[in-house]
């Protein structure tokens, strides 16, 4: 039966097609227990056909009840239901009737009825096997109804009242319940004088009734009775502190804690008594410790004398420092003159005004350093005092005096000042003059014996400088430990003060001499390697020397004509075989020459000796770590409640990170080769939406040119995998939409993807400096595979762009797009082809590890 809706004109039913009703119950719905529907139905006969109209009106049964959340509600056993109930209405029946011709049954019929009027037009069907006798015949035609299957609610908004009136029904049995246990439970514990849970139950009690008397009542006798209670218990608790603090013979703590216990308002003679005692006690060891003063003060004087004994080693130790930078200093010079008179062939002037120039700018390097570093340790000496200074202070807010720990702390912390004095770094340094002779006469393997022996001297030194900086700040924390057993404003609080900041300016002085320690060590080390070179200069010109003079002497023995054929014959030998020697000779000196002056120069022009210009065939190992935000299309499947589910493609959003393993396995002035790996993970934290993304790649990157601007060519393979999961009523009204109770809810769009990528590309590397991976850019443009497309290079290809920025100090910027990137993930549901905008930026920062010239 095919249904269809009849649009015919009034004139043309017959007067005989008259409408008849009936009526049908059902109570299967998903929220109101039982609806009756009145069909209204006529037949009618219409080009040589019986048409069935239909029409109906669907009515809730308020009496037999409403469903919410599994359970029926009637309107007699909740008061105010019925209102709600009688306002409900439906529409949209569906139902299953059956067709009667002269009480015969011809068909049956199942369909769900839009009309809304018992007027002659309506919803219907035509019926089939029907002959020309009952389509004359339209009276013996009757409809009677099985059964009405389900009808949808018209105004909901009413529909979602009546949910919430339940919901509040609900509640407010709920909270009676719980209001009803809470007092009962209040009521046992107050009768058994547990006034603690008592009172926890009689406040949660209140937060269902807050003007219950009863309960107010009850909690005013149960706060009487705890303050009672709790004045008796501070009392206890005081006497037994105060017997503690007394057997220990701590007096001040045990006199405040008797005054406690009289401040608790139990007044009897037995603390009192204490008191007085207490007292007494107290007096009697402040006098002793004025006595112990005394002595005191005169181990400060001897104290004073030792840190100005101190401060005089640390003078001659920098003084005897700089004199041993001079003397490398004056040879390091002297070893630069020679090795400019050698070259004075190649522009002497010019050399000598480069050199004095960059000796200039190194000087004022030195002395800025030396500046800045002396400002670094001014701020650091000024902020550990400030932080010694605030530790006294808040001890001094909170000291108290007691005798006996005082005493123990002090003689604690005066072993550890002894025992700080017993350490003399100076008895490591073992100064010989050898050890710092840099003649250009002295042997290198007797230099490299002596440095081993300079290095060890200087570790032993620093090593017990180190250990008397610790052994200080222990006497320090030790002393600073009495100071809170001390009395404010005693002599022995002032004693203990004193010999903190003598302490303290120790420390500053150890401090200062490891810094110059390391600073004279680096610095000396440079010399030595400055003056090795040039030692190694002047050799080569010795044998390059004696090779010329080794051809002298052939050609003069070969310009006397001997006639003893014996011996001319043992000459000719000896001389054939030097002269080898010395050619060979001469080849060597003649290659270590030149590279050896050009390390010479290097060292006496440039402090860093690099010279990582393009042409040397450099290599390098770098780290880079990026981060950034990007976009990338996915496919994704939304089922909401009542509404139409459907698939369509958006854009997963990550923040993400992105570290990389970077090789340049070559790089020079027409190729560089490079091979990079790394990986992305990302996610998305905007509420309401849940998304990961992660890829791994590697890639190889060759450029090819001249020097600065070369053609780039670059392939890359890896794998991408990704989810996305939005809470769209969350994320709605995160946004600030509000949602409509007609609205879909509790709809969540899901997508997922996972492919492997194949890309190549090519473009342009330009480097704006010399610098090895200093300043660069690079622009490429891709063509991309992708395994789940099944595309290739040519067929179907993928376009994307990439360009990268750095700007020095390894600071990198990049980014990329492409511009109609086809989604990953499988569709649910029918959905038109949709590509969206791949895109990408980062900033990040390049550090290099390992490079070479």
């Amino acid at each position: 039966m095919k249904k269809i809706s009849l649009l015919i004109l009034l004139g043309a039913f017959s007067l005989n097609c008259i409408a008849q009703s009936i009526k049908l119950t059902s109570s299967f719905n998903k929220r109101s227990a039982t609806a009756t529907s009145t069909v209204g139905y006529r037949f009618i006969p219409y080009d040589g056909k019986l048409f069935l109209a239909l029409a109906a009106s669907t009515n809730v049964n308020p009496d037999n009840g409403y469903q919410y959340k599994g359970k029926i509600y009637r309107a007699t056993q909740v008061a105010g239901l019925l209102p709600k109930l009688n306002v409900l209405r439906a529409s949209y029946p569906n139902v299953t009737l059956k067709v009667f011709y002269r009480s015969v049954f011809k068909e049956e019929i199942n369909t769900t009825i839009d009309g809304f009027s018992l007027g002659i037009l309506g919803d219907g069907q035509y019926l089939k096997n029907v002959s020309k006798t009952e389509l004359a015949d339209i009276a013996g035609w009757r409809v009677e109804g099985v059964s009405l299957n389900s009808y949808i609610q018209e105004n909901l908004n009413k529909w979602f009242e009546v949910d919430e009136f339940l919901a509040k029904h609900e509640t407010g049995i709920r909270e009676k319940a719980e209001f009803d246990l809470l007092l009962s439970e209040g009521n046992s514990f107050f009768a058994i004088k547990d006034y603690l849970q008592a009172e926890a139950r009689y406040k949660q009690a209140l937060r269902y009734k807050q003007n219950e008397s009863f309960i107010n009542q009850q909690l005013s006798v149960i706060k009487k009775a705890m303050e009672n209670a709790d004045k008796k218990r501070q009392y206890d608790a005081f006497m037994a502190l105060a017997a503690t603090s007394k057997a220990q013979k701590d007096y001040t703590n045990a006199l405040s804690n008797y005054k406690g216990a009289l401040a608790t308002g139990f007044n009897d003679s037995y603390a009192k008594q204490q008191v007085d005692l207490m007292t007494v006690e107290i007096k009697r060891l402040k006098d002793e410790q004025e006595l112990a003063l005394k002595k005191s003060n005169a181990d400060l004087a001897l104290d004073k004398k030792k840190l100005d004994q101190l401060k005089a080693d640390v003078n001659n130790f920098k003084l005897q420092k700089e004199a041993e930078q001079r003397v490398l200093e004056k040879v390091a010079a002297e070893n630069e003159e020679r090795e400019l008179a050698r070259l004075a062939e190649i522009d002497r002037s010019r050399l000598e005004a480069e050199r004095e120039e960059q000796q200039k700018k190194e000087k004022e390097e030195r002395d800025r350093k030396e500046r800045k570093k002396e400002e670094e340790r001014k701020e650091r000496r000024k902020a550990k005092r400030k932080a010694l200074d605030n530790r006294i202070e808040a001890i001094e807010e909170v000291m108290e005096f007691n005798p006996d720990k005082l005493k123990q702390s002090l003689e604690a912390a005066n072993t550890t000042k002894v025992k700080s004095e017993a350490i003399n770094p100076n008895q490591a340094l073992v100064v010989k003059a050898e050890w710092y002779d840099s003649n250009s006469y002295m042997e290198e393997f007797r230099d490299g014996l002596n440095e081993q022996k300079r290095r060890k001297a200087n570790e032993d030194y620093l090593q017990l400088l180190l250990v008397k900086t610790d052994v200080v700040n222990d006497a320090i924390n030790l002393y600073l430990k009495a100071l809170g057993y001390a009395e404010y404003g005693s002599g022995t609080h002032k004693y203990i003060l004193q010999q903190i900041d003598l302490l303290a300016s120790e420390s500053e002085f150890l401090d200062t001499s490891v810094e110059f320690n390391a600073e004279h060590e680096q610095l000396r080390r440079t010399y030595q390697e400055s003056n090795r070179v040039m030692l190694k200069i002047q050799k080569m010109e010795f044998n390059a020397q004696r090779t010329a003079n080794a051809f002298s002497t052939i050609n003069y023995i070969n310009s006397l004509n001997r006639n003893d054929g014996a011996n001319t014959s043992f000459q000719q030998y000896d001389l054939n075989n030097r002269l080898n020697q010395a050619q060979e000779a001469n080849k060597v000196n003649n290659l270590i020459a030149g590279a050896s002056t050009g390390l010479a120069m290097g060292a006496l022009l440039d402090d860093s000796m690099q010279a990582l210009k393009y042409g040397n065939n450099s290599m390098g190992f770098n780290v880079r770590i990026s981060g950034g935000y990007m976009g990338i299309p996915i496919t994704v499947n939304t089922d909401p409640e009542g509404y139409v589910p459907s698939s369509t493609v958006k854009s997963l959003d990550p923040v993400h990170i992105l570290p990389e393993l970077d090789f340049w396995a070559l790089r020079n002035k027409f190729v560089d080769i490079g091979l990079t790996g790394g990986g992305i993970l990302g996610v998305n934290p905007i509420t309401g939406i849940k998304n990961t993304f992660f890829s791994y790649y590697g890639k190889v990157k060759i450029n090819a040119g001249v020097k600065r601007v070369k053609l780039a060519m670059e392939g890359a393979m890896g794998e991408r995998f990704g989810n996305l999961e939005i809470d769209n009523d969350v994320a709605a009204v995160d946004a600030g939409y509000e949602l409509t109770p007609d609205g879909a809810r509790g709809a969540i769009t899901k997508g997922k993807f996972k492919y492997g990528f194949t890309k190549v590309g090519g473009g342009l590397h330009i480097d704006i400096s010399d610098d090895y991976n200093e300043k660069y850019v690079r622009a490429l443009i891709f063509t991309e595979q992708i395994s789940f497309l099944k595309n290739s290079f040519t067929k179907n290809p993928i376009y994307s762009y990439a360009v990268e920025l750095s700007v020095g100090t390894g600071i990198t910027i990049s980014g990329e797009y492409a511009g109609n990137y086809v989604s990953g993930g499988i569709p649910q549901y029918d959905m038109e082809k949709k590509n969206k905008a791949l895109w990408a930026f980062r900033f990040g920062k390049i550090f290099t590890l390992v490079k070479t010239k």
